[in-house]
């Protein structure tokens, strides 16, 4: 009698084991793997890449980690050096950036709280005194020889020593550099004042 209570245990326990064994076997829930958690490492993450369109406030990127994103910049701070940008009107699609992203922000359009001008091969810069002047162009001659002449615009950033400047602080004899996106070598973004010590 005793021996058959006991094969009855016996069986007992390897039923219980075998129904136990995929939960055993199972790996560890870890969440939502879907969309949403791609979003969410996403929108934790600082973006590298190349403006392809802007409409109005909503920039489209080209990136190589997570290829094409759409971003709304309003009212992101903007950083650039000089500070020759200081609003996102100033960008222009093929700009490279660098954009911060907001965590909170939700849905296909991500939130920038701030964006960095990057002028990598986008921008060309050139150093020299200032030769000639005009109320809507510059000319500019370098330590070489070479001159280049430049459109001015209402739009023209003028900074020295990251201060804020006007068109006619830019004087015959000054110390300049003159900040142009290549795809424009004639048009001036900006015009950096340098004090003679600078040189």
């Amino acid at each position: 009698m005793r021996g058959r209570w006991l094969f009855v245990l016996i069986g007992l326990l390897l039923t219980g084991l075998l129904a136990a064994g995929p939960a055993l076997a199972a790996p560890p829930a870890r969440g939502d793997d879907g969309p949403k958690s791609a979003s969410r490492s996403l929108r934790a993450r600082t973006l590298h890449g190349t403006i392809t369109n802007i409409s109005g406030t909503t920039w489209t990127l080209a990136t190589r980690a997570h290829g094409t994103v759409t971003v709304d910049v309003s009212g992101a701070e903007v950083k650039a050096p000089h500070r020759i940008f200081t609003d996102v009107s100033a960008f222009k699609v093929n700009d490279q950036v660098t954009v911060k992203l907001d965590r909170e922000s939700t849905g296909p359009t991500l939130k920038a709280r701030r964006v960095h001008l990057v002028p990598g091969q986008v921008f060309l810069r050139f150093h020299g005194t200032v030769t000639g002047r005009s109320d809507t162009s510059l000319t500019v001659q370098n330590a070489r020889g070479t001159s280049r002449t430049f459109t001015l615009s209402t739009s023209t950033a003028v900074r020295e020593d990251q201060a804020v400047k006007a068109l006619s602080d830019i004087q015959t004899g000054r110390k300049v550099t003159v900040w142009a996106r290549r795809a424009e070598p004639g048009t001036a973004v900006a015009v950096i004042l340098h004090r003679d010590a600078d040189d």
